[in-house]
């Protein structure tokens, strides 16, 4: 009974986070890059001039929407590209989230430079529109802003020993990697009904966004052992939240590590992004400084000997952190009822700012992996396919690993691949540019059939994708279901299915 008493003793009180704080801010600021350098070769096709979705065409339609003066759509629509639209504009800002990025992983935090950077990513999920409508986005908008809190405004220094890490952003933190965890666990619960007969991952590893190479041997796997990775999944979602804010360092490491391996699976098992590395990061909260004293450095050891015992002075820092946690504490009450509620949504936020959110992910599961296939003639007889970056195209090409980059593109094909052309209207300026053979869009696929040159005509067809079966050629095998969208030229009208 000793024993058991002593696995659920509480003991936060001799618990300190100098370490935790200095991995946290390099994990983050590994998380922005991966967000921000991608960019660089993407945005220009996506919502730059040339771009499928130009934004100086996107933010004078924000415009007319709220039209109430300054105050009203700045607060509704918060970016920095009220300033300009520019793709000299939009490229500055992504080099300036670049290059604080690189100050934070050089040791340099401050909550000033942090601030900028949660401003940059807030722009760029407003500026960014579908392409950027992901949980993820708001996952790294909610820690960012709490990273803010974690150091000092004004003093560009990770580790400074006149402020210790503070326990209630540490605890902030916490909840929100709470609410991230038991949000996926419970809409899978009231989802997708796979989830509770436990077949979901017969179908997963083949219909996921974007597989990996390794989302093949995962599919070939027994039945009985897919069965038992959903059971791992609920263990982990619903049963390990019990223990993330649960003052007790046995437990929570225990949390922690559970957590990790759970990422580590997930990211050998398909391509979810920057979101694994996010998770991961969000993760290292659970552990205090006596563990990641044996996995850090010898000059990080002997500051945190030197600083362990200092307390926190008092500041505008120090009470701008408690409201904060005031803050958190009024934004999360609609986030807690969607969670209790049975008709639970997932990855909404409450407030412009995405400071408090709800998550969830793979609610439901496909069960048929469809796929769009665009072509292009020259002389309106022989058609050639364009090839995306990493999704399903040649039988013969095995899926790629991106992660932790995040094809924007890809990703949104495989969205409208479950509906029709109507509900994706983005993919009639797409198509276009395919026709003018935009450089910046081109970008974006791995091949075009005919280089930059300009295409006669170009089409969609329709196919229904599955994995081969062991011993089979190839790693895709597909059946026609016809076209997606019809043939379209310079001038035509452009019909789909």
């Amino acid at each position: 009974m000793d024993s058991l008493k002593a696995w659920f003793k509480i003991d936060e009180g001799e618990s300190t986070y100098w370490l935790t704080r200095y991995w946290f801010l390099k994990g983050l600021s590994i998380v922005y890059l991966c967000a921000f350098v991608p960019m660089l070769w993407q945005l220009p096709g996506l919502i730059g001039s040339r771009g499928i979705t130009p934004l100086e065409r996107f933010m004078p339609r924000v415009l007319e929407h709220f039209g109430e003066g300054p105050l009203t759509y700045i607060y509704q629509f918060p970016t920095v590209f009220w300033i300009g639209q520019s793709d000299i504009f939009i490229m500055s800002m992504v080099w300036l989230g670049i290059i604080l990025s690189l100050l934070v992983l050089a040791g340099r935090a401050s909550g000033l430079l942090l601030f900028v950077l949660w401003l940059l990513q807030l722009s760029f999920s407003y500026a960014g529109q579908l392409w950027y409508a992901f949980g993820w986005e708001m996952n790294l908008l909610e820690l960012g802003f709490l990273s803010i809190f974690l150091v000092p405004f004004l003093k560009f220094d990770s580790f400074d020993k006149q402020d210790p890490p503070p326990l209630v952003i540490i605890y902030l933190i916490r909840w929100c990697l709470f609410r991230l965890v038991l949000g996926a666990g419970l809409i899978k619960l009231r989802g997708d009904p796979c989830w509770s007969d436990l077949t979901c991952l017969v179908y997963h590893f083949e219909t996921q966004p974007v597989p990996s190479p390794l989302s093949w041997f995962f599919h070939q796997m027994p039945l009985w052992s897919l069965k038992a990775g959903v059971l791992f999944n609920h263990f982990v979602e619903l049963i390990i939240p019990l223990f993330i804010l649960y003052p007790n360092k046995r437990l929570r490491h225990g949390a922690g590590y559970t957590w990790l391996l759970f990422q580590f699976v997930l990211i050998a098992s398909g391509n979810l992004g920057w979101i694994n590395i996010l998770a991961i990061v969000n993760a290292l909260v659970l552990f205090d400084d006596s563990l990641l004293r044996k996995f850090s450095p010898l000059f990080l050891i002997e500051k945190y000997e030197l600083y362990k015992h200092r307390k926190p002075s008092a500041g505008p820092i120090h009470w701008a952190r408690y409201f904060v946690c005031l803050q958190v504490a009024l934004l999360s009450i609609k986030p807690v009822s969607n969670l209790i509620n049975p008709s639970q949504v997932m990855n909404k936020s409450y407030d412009p700012y995405h400071l408090v959110n709800t998550y969830g992910m793979f609610g439901g599961v496909t069960k048929k992996r469809y796929e769009i296939e665009f072509e292009a003639t020259m002389d309106g007889v022989t058609w050639k396919p364009y090839i995306f970056k990493c999704k399903p195209g040649p039988l013969d090409r095995a899926p790629c690993f991106m992660s932790p980059s995040h094809y924007r593109l890809d990703w949104q094909i495989w969205f409208a691949a479950m509906g029709s052309p109507s509900r994706s209207p983005w993919l009639q300026e797409f198509s276009l540019a395919l026709l003018m053979a935009e450089p910046s869009v081109l970008k974006l696929l791995e091949s075009a059939p005919f280089d930059d040159k300009k295409p006669k005509a170009i089409r969609a067809q329709y196919y229904l994708y599955t994995f081969t079966k062991s011993g089979e050629k190839g790693w895709w095998s597909r059946a026609h279901q016809g076209l997606y969208l019809t043939e379209m030229s310079l001038g035509s009208n452009q019909k789909g299915r």
